[in-house]
């Protein structure tokens, strides 16, 4: 598994976290993790932090902003992989879909999950659908529901603890993907 993380301070504030996040990654995988290293953009800054886990699972696990996320799932990073994991938020309506589409033209049988999501209220009373970052004590880094799920369930297996934390995206056009 690949695990890819944004670079971005309000991801990871400090290198105490991005290890941390390697405990965890260590834990919910019960694999061994490779350092972080550095995924860089033209200009030389420090876009996404990615270590690797031998686990014989061909998959991304992103944690970053929905924009991050659908970049990466339209890049070669995941081109490869049968799956691809979004610890981000759908913020936009559809977005989720959207980015299974792309990945599906990669890979017909690809599969997407997405962190679990939470209704909000943002500015001129709009609803999004949101996955904040939140509860950094438990594992010194800040989590997601989604993350804090699959810690507790990572005793069952990697694949059974993410269908568990995170939802699949159905390539079908359902009548809860207009009710935001």
């Amino acid at each position: 598994m690949k695990w890819i993380i944004s670079a971005r301070s309000e991801i990871v504030r400090n290198l105490s976290e991005l290890y941390a996040r390697s405990e965890f990654i260590q834990l919910v995988s019960n694999s061994r993790v490779t350092n972080w290293d550095i995924l860089r953009d033209f200009g030389g800054i420090d876009k996404f932090y990615v270590c690797f886990t031998d686990d014989g699972v061909n998959g991304v696990f992103v944690t970053g902003h929905i924009e991050e996320v659908m970049e990466l799932c339209r890049s070669e990073q995941v081109a490869d992989c049968e799956l691809v994991i979004a610890n981000t938020c759908i913020w936009n309506q559809l977005n989720d879909k959207s980015i299974l589409y792309e990945l599906l033209k990669k890979h017909s049988e690809m599969k997407l999950w997405f962190a679990k999501q939470e209704l909000s209220c943002e500015t001129n009373y709009w609803l999004r659908k949101t996955n904040t970052l939140s509860d950094v004590g438990t594992f010194g880094f800040p989590t997601s529901k989604s993350e804090r799920i699959l810690f507790e369930n990572r005793r069952k297996g990697f694949m059974v603890a993410i269908e568990k934390a995170f939802d699949k995206v159905s390539p079908i056009l359902l009548p809860a993907d207009y009710n935001t």
